[in-house]
Formats: C-alpha cells, sequence, structure tokens
C-alpha cells in the first residue's frame, strides 16, 4: 500500500507525545433508542467534544504504540518544483491559462488537492500518481449530474498526463465560499433550514449507478488486508494488535452484510461524505465539495452523516428529521435510526483501518490525521455501542484510539 499523493516535503512541527492520567468521560450524545428526543428545544446545547479541545480523554491506561513518539503537523503549502511543472501542464493541457499561484490544500492518500490561480480564474487540481484511480471519473460525471442545481464545483475535466510516469488528475472550479471548519460547525445550526432544502432539492436528482451496494463494496476493498498483503506484513511485523485489528474489521463487515436492507438503496442521489469540511456556506448558499463518495442510496444517510460529522444535541437531531419529513412527505424515525446505526457501522470500519494506517504504515508522522481521525471516533463512541464487533473488543479499542493529548 502507498500513499499516491505526489510525496510532499513537509515543513516539520514535532512534538513529543507523553501518557497521563484524567478523568473524564467519552464525548457524544449519540441516541441508541428506537423512540425521538423526550425534548426538543429551539437551539442545541452547546457542548465541549474533541474536535472543540482534546482535555476530554478516556480515563484509560495508556500504553501501546504511540507513546513517546514524535509527531509532525504539516507546515508550508509552498509547492515544489515538480509539482508546480505537473501543475503547469495540467494548466497547459486544459487551457486554464498560465498559474501565477499554486498552494497545496491537502494531501490525501490517493491524491493531492490543489488551487490553481490563473488569467482565468481559480481552480482546483486533484492530482493521482495512480493511473488507474476511479475516483476522479466518478466525481467529474457526478458533478455534470449535479451541475444544474448549482450545489458543487463546476466539473472541467479529468485526464492524464506523461510525466515520467502516467499521473491521472481531476480539474473543477474553485469554490471561494468558507467551510464549515473555517466558520464553524454552529454555522448549520443558523443555516439548517437553508441547507436542508438545498439537500433536498439533490435529493430530487435521479442516480443509477453507482449504487450504495457497490459503494461499500468499495470500502471493504480499501479497508482489507488481504487486499494490500504489504501493509498486513508491516502491521504484523511492528505491532502487537494485527490480530484484535483484524479481526475487528471482520466482524463490521460481517454486522454490516447482516444489517444491509434494500430500505436503503434507492435511486436519489447522495453526497455521502458531508462534513465540516466539504459543506461550504458563501453567497451562493449552500455548497459541497470532494463528492467521490456519492451514490445512488436514500438520502436518509446524508443526515445520519449530518449528525455524526456535526455532533449536535438529541433534540436538535429531531428537529433536522422533521424539517426534512416535511419537506419529502415520506420517511419515519425509525427508519432514519436503522440508516444512521448502519452508517456507524460503516464509519466506525473506515476509523479502525485509517487509525492503524496512520501508525503503521505513516509510521504516526502525520500528527493532523490522527487528530482527525481520534476526534471522529470520540464524538461517535456512544453510537458504536449497538455494534457487537465493538462491545467485544471495546476496552481494547478505546485503549488504542486513547491518545493522551492537549
Amino acid at each position: 500500500m502507498k500513499n499516491s499523493g505526489l510525496g510532499r516535503r513537509v515543513d516539520p512541527v514535532v512534538c513529543k507525545i507523553t501518557p497521563f492520567g484524567s478523568s473524564p468521560k467519552i464525548p457524544s450524545s449519540q441516541s441508541g433508542g428506537s423512540s425521538p428526543p423526550a425534548s426538543k428545544t429551539n437551539e442545541p446545547r452547546q457542548k465541549l467534544t474533541a474536535s472543540g479541545g482534546f482535555s476530554l480523554l478516556f480515563n484509560m491506561h495508556i500504553s501501546h504504540i504511540l507513546n513517546d513518539k514524535l509527531f509532525v503537523f504539516s507546515g508550508s503549502s509552498k509547492t515544489t518544483d515538480t509539482e508546480n511543472e505537473i501543475l503547469s501542464l495540467i494548466a497547459e493541457k486544459e487551457n486554464l491559462g498560465e498559474i501565477s499561484r499554486a498552494s497545496l490544500i491537502d494531501n490525501g492518500e490517493d491524491y493531492d488537492s490543489y488551487k490553481l490561480a490563473t488569467p482565468e480564474g481559480a481552480f482546483l487540481a486533484k492530482v493521482s500518481l495512480d493511473p488507474d484511480i476511479k475516483s476522479f471519473e466518478k466525481e467529474h460525471q457526478i458533478l455534470q449530474t449535479v451541475k444544474h442545481l448549482k450545489i458543487g464545483p463546476i466539473p472541467i475535466a479529468t485526464d492524464k498526463i506523461k510525466y515520467g510516469e502516467k499521473i491521472s488528475y481531476l480539474v473543477t472550479s474553485f469554490e471561494a465560499a468558507q467551510s464549515a471548519t473555517e466558520i464553524g460547525k454552529s454555522i448549520l445550526f443558523s443555516n439548517y433550514e437553508h441547507c436542508l432544502k438545498r439537500l433536498y432539492e439533490l435529493h430530487q436528482t435521479p442516480l443509477a449507478e453507482p449504487s450504495l451496494q457497490s459503494e461499500i463494496q468499495n470500502v471493504f476493498a480499501r479497508t482489507s488486508f488481504d487486499n494490500q498483503p504489504e501493509f498486513a506484513d508491516l502491521v504484523k511485523t511492528n505491532g502487537l494488535n494485527y490480530q484484535l485489528l483484524s479481526d475487528e474489521i471482520a466482524g463490521i463487515k460481517a454486522e454490516i452484510q447482516a444489517k444491509y436492507k434494500n430500505l436503503f438503496g434507492g435511486n436519489s442521489i447522495i453526497h455521502g461524505n458531508i462534513a465540516a469540511s466539504t459543506l461550504l456556506l458563501g453567497n451562493e448558499g449552500l455548497k459541497l465539495i470532494n463528492w467521490q463518495n456519492s451514490c445512488a442510496a436514500n438520502p436518509l444517510f446524508d443526515l445520519a452523516n449530518l449528525k455524526m460529522e456535526f455532533d449536535y444535541e438529541d433534540d436538535f437531531e429531531y428537529k433536522i428529521f422533521l424539517f426534512y419529513q416535511k419537506l419529502s412527505g415520506k420517511h419515519t424515525w425509525d427508519e432514519y435510526l436503522e440508516a444512521r446505526n448502519f452508517l456507524s457501522m460503516v464509519r466506525l470500519m473506515e476509523y479502525v483501518f485509517a487509525y492503524i494506517r496512520e501508525i503503521y504504515l505513516f509510521k504516526s508522522l502525520r500528527q493532523d490525521k490522527i487528530l482527525k481521525i481520534f476526534s471522529a471516533f470520540c464524538r461517535n463512541s456512544k453510537a458504536f455501542e449497538h455494534i457487537p464487533a465493538f462491545r467485544k473488543n471495546k476496552e481494547e479499542l478505546i485503549n488504542l484510539f486513547s491518545l493522551p493529548m492537549l
């Protein structure tokens, strides 16, 4: 398994992690029952979560491979000469104009993202060393499908260039609006009606493929040790937790296969990955970016994803559901809870695999990625309680995920 981005140099900011004890609680308000909340207030109660501060830690003995490690925060967004050459070739091929400024936005496992400024405007370029990457073509087609809604970037091109080897890329417009990460997650609370109306418009757009089933199969493939034997050998050689983690992932996959229902499918397009970093609000209202997880499914999955990512209280969750139910004229609370519980299994599987990838493959150096996974695990821990595979290994998993950081 390898990183398919361009292999960036980072300007490191290093910190050392030292164990210490505390007695806080797991931050989450996830409701696992089948009944709506008993009380509903106009505004969600504010609470401190892992995403708001890491002083809330698990009361666990910390004795795993992350102890006393050196961690690296990615620094400069300045592009290298090699990156500039590649981006210039892409700009020339797609007639974007001469690049006056290029900056790195994000390093991913499959691709890196760049903002390009030219006389023609601002563009987003996703670049991968994997010549067979399928997500670029999929995202380009999805963006073409929803283009009339003006809810996502404008798709421009997806293709390959020759630079020593074939390099894949996707080019779209660059959305100037700010994300909920930049503005603050509370922006959803004051704009939830507008956001839900826009989501409902999106869900009225039909889509045949890819289906939710095929998307889940893709997730299974991405989280499989069998498909990545070199990675599996690395974990076996360097860690004591391989069997636990392997069993946990296998157990979650078995639960997903057993709990899948035709109810979860459908022909409505969903975004599939609404998060604070992908939800933008600006002069043109709601915009969503990073559509690579989009598929045809029950719209309730987008609502469930909002809950898991924005971590609002149960009463506000019910308020969100009721407003969307009024727009759609269908769906029940029990159906929503089923979709939410199913999604939580998929997310737990992704969190576990992503976490061990950061520890063993990237040697615990990508601190920002680890913090993101840890935060997501913390805020959804209560939602995982219904998963037998989680309950079976709960103490071990919490111990593994409990990074004692300030």
